[in-house]
């Protein structure tokens, strides 16, 4: 699941690891996304520890007794001096001739230094997913995880043979069936389907302008 809404991804600014909180919008999806998600299963949460995805998944689990548990791997992409700028085509202001460079082509020489390429992002989500198959704990257990834009993209990148950062961003709250598992020694990833699970006219895709190209 992405976290829910904020003040910041209404007008199309670049979060990363600027700790920004869920909105009152932001806030009432994830209560509804709780209401529309009664009865899924889940027998734990994991969360990344950024603040919006926090709440996210204490409204979410409220009321269900299911351990919630962060983890740092599943912040999202830091952006660096980029962080607080406009990545949609109108007002864009980020210093990058195309932003859709930073998905297509991670080692462009245009990247700020500051920025955490998409490649790093997938790294520490793999590795996560790999400790996560791994533990015995966690064996037949089905597990909510809310996370970033970027996290999930990576999921996407694992799941396609890593060979692009392909689609887009996810809706706010929208849920992604996925299944991790061990081949060849490495961690891959077969995706399912996606649900909206909260009042659908909360739904809105603020990064449909993005500036590309």
């Amino acid at each position: 699941m992405r976290h829910g809404e904020t003040d910041w991804n209404t007008c199309g600014r670049l979060q990363g690891q600027t700790d920004i909180p869920l909105n009152d919008a932001g806030r009432k999806m994830a209560v509804s996304c709780a209401e529309g998600m009664r009865d899924v299963p889940y027998d734990i949460c994991i969360s990344s520890p950024l603040l919006r995805a926090r709440e996210t998944a204490e409204l979410v689990t409220k009321g269900r007794s299911v351990p919630l548990l962060f983890d740092d791997r599943l912040k999202e992409a830091s952006f660096g001096v980029w962080e607080g700028l406009i990545c949609k085509a109108e007002g864009y202001s980020v210093p990058l001739s195309d932003f859709g460079l930073y998905w297509r082509d991670p080692e462009n020489p245009e990247m700020d230094p500051s920025v955490e390429k998409l490649t790093h992002v997938a790294q520490r989500v793999e590795e996560f997913l790999t400790d996560l198959v791994n533990d015995p704990r966690y064996q037949d257990k089905t597990i909510l995880l809310v996370v970033h834009g970027c996290v999930l993209r990576s999921f996407q990148y694992i799941a396609s043979g890593r060979e692009t950062f392909c689609g887009g961003v996810s809706y706010n709250c929208q849920v992604h069936e996925a299944r991790p598992y061990m081949e060849n020694g490495r961690v891959e990833l077969e995706m399912g389907d996606s649900h909206i699970y909260y009042d659908k006219s909360m739904v809105h895709n603020y990064y449909a302008s993005m500036k590309q190209g």
